[in-house]
């Protein structure tokens, strides 16, 4: 990987994941060992739901946008589900209604893994995910120089005035958080390598997109996928273009 233009590398990524993930609801497994002097013990270990960790993991690593550009974060997640299905677990017994009927019977067989475990697999694995990220950015890069070739075959590429950035609405507890975000990813293109080839036309393209997207909820919902989000928006932004004039060339 060592020919590639890796980006700054200043952004978070597989490790909100592992934040995700230990905001799930814990449950302690307590046991009784006894050490090498025989004395009592008591241990315990946080647990999570198996289930709930997968589903969490599935939506984070899985990229609906990206299916036929490249199937990388897909055998990212096939190997991620290996791991984990590799883990030791531990079944629970609970009752679903637990605090409605105290007299209830019926109960649910869950499977938990230990935490630990959880975040030292997305550790382990970490690294892959780091170079997938890049070598997709790099991609959506490329993706963007060519189309803008494609364009100036059929159009001048007029550098629209630069737009200041608006306010961003949603909650009031998420716009301090989706601003911070938001200048996160403003720094990033600012100094990354990712851009060094793109035209003037290109970067009021790059600036265009980010002033567009002014709901703090879709800063904080893809916070770990920034980069390749806001070039897939430069991406169809010049869809957009191309199809209008090809439409106009097809009326004559």
């Amino acid at each position: 990987m060592s020919d590639l233009h890796h980006p700054n590398p200043a952004l978070p990524g597989i490790e909100l994941l592992e934040q995700k993930i230990s905001r799930l609801p814990i449950k302690k497994f307590k046991w009784d060992p006894t050490n090498s002097l025989g004395s009592y013990l008591e241990m315990s270990v946080d647990m999570v739901n198996i289930e709930e960790v997968m589903k969490l993991s599935k939506a984070f690593i899985l990229d609906k946008n990206l299916v036929g550009l490249t199937l990388l974060f897909k055998q990212f997640w096939q190997r991620f589900e290996e791991e984990v299905n590799q883990l030791p677990t531990k079944n629970f017994k609970i009752d679903p209604f637990h605090g409605f009927n105290q007299s209830a019977t019926l109960f649910v067989q869950e499977v938990y893994v230990e935490l630990k475990d959880i975040q030292t697999t997305i550790r382990k694995l970490e690294p892959v995910w780091t170079e997938i990220e890049q070598v997709n950015s790099v991609l959506l890069s490329e993706v963007i120089l060519t189309k803008e070739r494609q364009l100036l075959e059929v159009v001048e590429s007029p550098i629209p005035e630069a737009v200041p950035l608006p306010q961003l609405v949603g909650k009031k507890d998420e716009l301090k958080r989706g601003r911070a975000i938001r200048d996160l990813a403003v720094g990033y293109f600012q100094g990354s390598v990712l851009c060094r080839d793109w035209s003037p036309f290109l970067h009021s393209r790059l600036d265009a997109v980010i002033a567009e997207v002014d709901n703090a909820s879709w800063w904080i919902e893809n916070e770990h996928r920034l980069v390749r989000g806001i070039l897939l928006k430069v991406s169809q932004s010049l869809d957009e273009l191309l199809f209008a004039e090809l439409q106009q060339l097809a009326e004559g």
